[in-house]
């Protein structure tokens, strides 16, 4: 449960959520600071705050909290774009032991071995997985550009395909690709 997106907030209910993930429920027995929220620790020993992608960024305001969730889980990387020409059509992205790079493939427990923008079939977005079962996600932003979750792409065989003209990889360069599981 997250911390409302609107009305009134209280110290005790945001202390809820960072402890407990649930917005008031739980019982806080030390005093709530904004530092211990921010920083973590404190007389209730707040965990550290999530950084996930579409979280809000908390500061010493009570309206920075609208919306947080501590129990959001999401993936972050930085991928290196490759490219690379297949089948005569260019690719830019991400292929493992091939071509771009990636600080992190650990997808919801499971490892992406590919992910790029392909010119071929009018242009799409790929997304191959390296075992089963194949994660789910709410949306995936790529460079910027936000996709839809999982059950608007087309799937098969270990791979995900999502139909656009435009790559959102560029053709070089370091670019952030976040998710919300």
């Amino acid at each position: 449960m997250a911390v409302p997106s609107s009305g009134v907030l209280t110290m005790e209910g945001i202390g809820q959520e960072r402890k407990f993930g649930t917005y008031g429920t739980g019982n806080l027995t030390g005093e709530i600071t904004y530092s211990s929220l921010i920083n973590g620790g404190g007389a209730n020993s707040f965990p550290a705050v999530n950084t996930c992608a579409g979280n809000p960024t908390p500061t010493y305001s009570m309206n920075s909290w609208y919306g947080y969730d501590q129990d959001l889980s999401c993936f972050q990387s930085t991928m290196n774009v490759g490219s690379w020409t297949f089948l005569g059509d260019n690719h830019y992205g991400f292929i493992e032991n091939s071509y771009g790079s990636m600080t992190n493939q650990d997808f919801d427990g499971e490892d992406i071995i590919r992910l790029g923008w392909s010119a071929g079939n009018s242009g799409e977005v790929f997304l191959w997985f390296d075992n089963t079962p194949y994660p789910d996600w709410n949306s995936i932003t790529i460079n910027g550009t936000v996709f839809p979750a999982k059950a608007l792409w087309t799937s098969g065989f270990g791979q995900f395909r999502y139909s656009t003209s435009t790559n959102p990889f560029g053709t070089s360069g370091n670019i952030t690709i976040t998710a919300v599981y």
